[in-house]
């Protein structure tokens, strides 16, 4: 089951509201709403290790259902990212543990399937102009730029230590926060 928790201009209490689709999410470990509202995706590893798409009214709109399971973190990582136009949904382990898919929004096909890494993807971050993306496993970056309907790789680290748990722009687009781990049990 997902909760939505709303809270109205100067209100002092969130109100909590339970919603219910089927089937059910049981293991939801990211979910993401869409820069006007349009959309939320759920990531929920309970189905088969699926991404979801559902519109403002909560209506299924498409699911994915990844092929293999995907190992990566369940922790404190980012990932879905939504284009800033709502146009696409980006995510990792399309085909593979290593890949990322960039997926139109309204017909859930893949427009763009980026398979540059060597290892588990376990987090991604947009700019929030669209324009770069950041990638991570556990040892590695990559930083993507934005052309045409997919990216392509501009930047990449090998060997980061510690071990990557979360990446993040900074709102002007100029950092990466890289949130790191010692512990990778």
């Amino acid at each position: 089951m997902l909760s939505l928790l709303g809270a109205m201009a100067g209100a002092q209490d969130f109100q909590a509201t339970q919603v219910r689709f089927e089937p059910t999410v049981k293991r939801a470990v990211d979910i993401e709403v869409s820069r006007f509202g349009s959309y939320t995706a759920v990531a929920d590893w309970s189905d088969g290790n699926s991404v979801r798409l559902l519109d403002d009214s909560w209506q299924l709109l498409w699911k994915h259902r990844q092929q293999v399971y995907w190992a990566g973190t369940f922790r404190n990582a980012s990932l879905l990212q939504f284009a800033p136009d709502e146009s696409y949904l980006i995510f990792p382990a399309y085909r593979t543990d290593n890949d990322i898919a960039v997926v139109d929004t309204k017909t859930g096909e893949p427009m763009a399937v980026l398979s540059d890494h060597d290892a588990t993807v376990v987090s991604l971050g947009l700019s929030l102009d669209g324009s770069r993306l950041v990638s991570a496993t556990h040892a590695q970056l990559f930083l993507w730029k934005r052309s045409d309907q997919s990216f392509s790789v501009i930047d990449r680290i090998d060997s980061y230590k510690p071990a990557i748990q979360s990446i993040a722009f900074s709102p002007d687009g100029t950092l990466v926060a890289v949130g790191e781990t010692e512990d990778m049990k």
